[in-house]
């Protein structure tokens, strides 16, 4: 079974987030996706995504509060342009729970969508965050 949450926004992590140390990016600018028992906090490298500049996302995933162990997928896109992007991200698990995507591009501006897939035994998590691009 799949689930997806889609926000119209950014939510920001607080310095008052519970959960275990390793679940925290350690970044003030760490936006937050929550559905159910998983949690994703993400930056973006550099903070500031320029059109037509390759940028990194990396994110701390945590199930019940502590590290994801399952498979994680970060990707994004542009659904106001009916297209991804034209670069596979390639993503790397760093240490447990966290997981960084490089080389992903947005091309033009406009609302442009993370998406974060989580494959575990408990099954297919799609978390989803939008924002927008000028």
């Amino acid at each position: 079974m799949t689930r997806r949450i889609a926000f119209a926004g950014l939510l920001f992590l607080s310095a008052g987030t519970a959960g275990a140390a390793d679940c925290n990016p350690g970044d003030a600018a760490a936006r937050e996706v929550v559905l159910g028992e998983y949690r994703v906090a993400f930056v973006t490298q550099p903070a500031r995504i320029a059109i037509g500049n390759h940028f990194d996302v990396v994110a701390r995933v945590c199930r019940n509060g502590e590290p994801f162990t399952g498979t994680v997928d970060i990707d994004a896109d542009m659904p106001a342009h009916g297209h991804g992007m034209n670069y596979e991200p390639d993503v790397v698990v760093e240490a447990p729970g966290k997981v960084r995507a490089s080389g992903l591009m947005f091309h033009m501006p406009g609302e442009r969508r993370f998406e974060f897939t989580l494959d575990s035994e408990a099954g297919r998590e799609v978390l989803e965050v939008l924002d927008n691009v000028r």
